[in-house]
């Protein structure tokens, strides 16, 4: 893989001692919290058509998981025309799908590159392109009813155009407060550090039980222990111990099932604001003093599943005076936002 020397990035040494410390601080240990309890749940039952669009649509690779699979060349063994093959691969995806393949802990590893830009370490893992395969049909599969659960609170999980709805509605807001319509509306966004590695997979699989029963049995097959990480065929780097793995193609849909429960809640909480999440990004949007109130309430309740507020990165945009009485008001930030206006305003 070429390093970009233009931009500053740099493929990072995974085996050097500071960079293993770095990688595995982004996955937090185990703790009761991500324990699985298994339930019972219809099997999940797709069609070799469903299978075929789902491996039609796979885009080529620029690298391979631990396997030496790839999306060629299963595309290529799907191509061959021999029904007995094709009910082969259909049965195996199918074993994947409904939680009962053998040896997980060999599918369920990961290889693991990272970059490097300033003092700031990504890593990026690789799972088996078999187990990203089933995954990736059984999202499409699930998909209506986790949308149909998440409602109108999560416009990530699988929303077309879900990020450009988001924009319009924060840009009308903003040209509300701007334009003087309403001085006591704000945006007030948060930030949730490491989300993704962080969630407790235990209130993933009660967002699952209650939105789609049947995702379940993937999901307890695959995250019920901790997954390794590898920095090449032989060495483990770090455990993916909580929150979703990075590559699944469920884990975004896990993830929002995970924070539904709190969100939907929220909403009963403060009828007043309305909370919209892209993912990990939550925007509360209301009277400036409200949204505060509701933001310190999430952050509390994030709390419980795993997730950390970063304060330093949520920023609230109003002119609004700011209620001191409030904990945690946002009185400096609201400050540096009516000096970004009055800049952008002259």
């Amino acid at each position: 893989m070429l390093e970009s020397w233009v931009d500053g990035v740099r493929l990072v040494d995974l085996n050097a001692d500071e960079n293993k410390v770095k990688v595995a601080s982004y996955h937090p240990a185990t703790s009761r919290a991500d324990v699985i309890s298994h339930v019972d749940s219809e099997a999940v039952i797709f069609s070799s058509d469903d299978l075929d669009g789902t491996i039609s649509k796979l885009k080529k690779e620029k690298s391979c998981g631990p396997s030496p699979w790839s999306h060629e060349l299963i595309q290529l063994c799907w191509s061959v025309d021999d029904d007995y093959l094709k009910e082969l691969l259909l049965g195996f995806v199918s074993m994947i799908v409904n939680g009962s393949l053998a040896c997980k802990e060999v599918w369920l590893q990961s290889s693991l590159v990272a970059f490097k830009k300033g003092d700031k370490i990504r890593p990026i893992a690789i799972g088996d392109v078999w187990i990203r395969l089933a995954s990736k049909l059984l999202a499409k599969i699930m998909l209506p009813q986790v949308l149909a659960y998440l409602g109108g609170l999560q416009l990530g999980a699988g929303v077309k155009g879900g990020a450009e709805i988001l924009v319009h509605l924060c840009s009308a807001v903003r040209d509300a407060i701007i334009g003087d319509k309403d001085l006591n509306l704000g945006i007030l966004s948060i930030d949730l550090a490491n989300a993704f590695n962080s969630i407790r997979r235990k209130c993933i699989s009660r967002g699952i039980q209650v939105a789609c029963r049947s995702y379940h049995r993937f999901f307890a097959w695959s995250y019920d222990e901790a997954s390794n990480l590898l920095s090449d065929p032989w060495t483990v780097i770090a455990r993916s111990a909580s929150g979703v793995r990075q590559g699944d193609p469920s884990g975004p849909l896990f993830f929002c099932l995970g924070i539904a429960a709190t969100l939907h809640k929220a909403a009963v909480e403060f009828p007043g604001v309305s909370i919209i999440s892209f993912f990990d990004d939550i925007n509360v949007i209301g009277e400036a003093n409200d949204c505060i109130l509701a933001k310190q309430w999430l952050a509390h309740e994030f709390n419980k599943i795993g997730l950390g507020v970063n304060d330093l990165k949520s920023q609230l945009f109003t002119l609004a005076e700011i209620d001191n009485s409030i904990p945690g008001s946002y009185c400096s930030w609201s400050s540096c936002w009516k000096r970004r206006l009055c800049i952008r305003e002259t």
